[in-house]
Parts: structure tokens; sequence; C-alpha cells
């Protein structure tokens, strides 16, 4: 793949303010791209490439597409990376809270959808486009203390691939990444799902849940949000052109 290979293509990033947000931006600029990050903490009147969006809200989704192409004429490519882990209270059958599984579908699995849903009549009107999911790992292993981001995180893998048949007439691409274990910080999902097994009691301190979830990997480190990036950039990009529905784990070999 030539590196310049979306020069001039207009991407949005939502969970722009996040770790693989950010890395992701980075990766696409870096290869020539327009990019708006957006995310729910940015203000009204986010700084210069930032963009307020509550991706739960369909009307807030409508506005930011409707601000994309009165700036730009078109979208090229839709990164969804927002998402959540989750309170505990929804994350195993003992003590179930259903308000709390609500929660993480409605971030997780709705915004995904109403993203797509906004996004892909203007890739439409523009000949093509590129949807990049977020999902995760948990998609397809087991999450017995994480139902509710296993199950979102799967129905984002289903709705990937059903989108990318939708879209396939008129060149709209649709593909999922699949992280594992990704060390994002002491405010991102990684240390909040360690905090979460400390809390649980499967580990004393966060250092050891740390070493743990290490321990789990074949290539013995946590991934990084550039390991993410890198592979939401080439599925932006068009080197992967005839890549449609298709799932990129991203793991260390940890679901092998």
């Amino acid at each position: 793949m030539a590196a310049g290979g979306l020069k001039g293509a207009v991407c949005l990033i939502t969970g722009g303010a996040g770790a693989l947000g950010r890395a992701i931006g980075a990766a696409l600029r870096g290869d020539g791209a327009e990019v708006v990050l957006a995310d729910l903490v940015f203000s009204d009147a986010p700084a210069q490439g930032e963009l307020h969006l509550d991706v739960t809200d369909a009307a807030a989704w409508d506005r930011a597409i409707a601000a994309m192409e009165a700036r730009f004429g078109r979208l090229d490519v839709l990164v969804n990376a927002a998402g959540i882990l989750g309170a505990p209270g929804g994350t195993g059958l003992a003590g179930f809270d259903p308000a709390a599984f609500r929660a993480v579908q409605r971030v997780n699995v709705e915004g995904t959808v109403l993203g797509c849903a906004a996004a892909m009549p203007l890739m439409r009107r523009g000949g093509q486009g590129s949807i990049v999911n977020l999902a995760s790992i948990a998609a397809i292993t087991p999450t017995p203390n994480a139902l509710a981001y296993g199950a979102s995180k799967a129905a984002v893998v289903q709705l990937t691939r059903s989108l990318a048949i939708q879209g396939a007439p008129d060149r709209i691409r649709c593909n999922v990444i699949l992280p594992g274990p990704i060390e994002s910080g002491p405010d991102g999902m990684m240390a909040s799902s360690f905090a979460q097994r400390v809390e649980r009691g499967d580990a004393p301190d966060m250092d050891t849940a740390r070493e743990a979830m290490i321990a789990r990997v074949p290539m013995g480190r946590l991934g990084t949000p550039e390991d993410i990036a890198y592979a939401a950039l080439y599925l932006a990009s068009p080197g992967a052109g005839f890549v449609t529905g298709s799932l990129l784990v991203v793991a260390g070999g940890i679901d092998l």
C-alpha cells in the first residue's frame, strides 16, 4: 500500500478524545487525509478539527454529517471508535442490572448503527466510502464478567457484515477491527477493566491485573493505540479496495 493513499480523503472519527480515536486520527492525517474527531466531551464550540457528538442521538448524527457535507462536500471514511466498557453492575448475571446493560448497548451498538445510517447516504452520493467499526476480541471469546460489553461487540460484528452487503453495490466498504487488550492510559478502557478485576477480587492490585493480562497474550505485551490505528488506516485506504465484511483481529494472538 503506497503512503499517501488517503490524500485529500475526508474522514470522521468518533471517540476522538480517547487514545484510540486520537491515534487513528493521527495515522489518517499522516497519510494525507482531512480528519475530524468527534466526541461527547468536546464542547459545543470545539477546536479546529473537532466536533461535539453524542453518538446515541440520531439528530446529533444528522447535524454532524450535515456539517461534514457543508464543510467538505463529501465523506469518504467513517471510523466508529466510540465505546464504553460499562459499569460493574451490568457485567454478570449475579446482581444483573438491566439499565447498566442497556446503557452499554446504547453507546456501542446503537451509536454505531446511527453513525452508519447517517453517513451512508452521503457516501452513496459521493460514489464510494469506507466504514471502519471497532468491536473487540470480546466479540468472539467468552466474557462471563463483562456480558454487556461482549454482547455489544458481537452485535457490532454482525452489524458490520450485514452493512457490507448493503453497501457493496454503492462501493461502500464496511469492515470491523477486533482489538485485544490495548494499553490506552490511566483513563482508558483497559485501566477500567483492571480496576473492575481488583474490585471483584480477581487481582490484589492493578499491577497484578495487568501482569495477568500480559501473561495471556502470546506476543507477551499489551497492544498500543498505534497497533489499532494502522489497522484502521489499512481498512480505510484504497489499498483495501476489495476488502469488505472482514474481521481484522489485532490481539497479539490472544484468540488463538
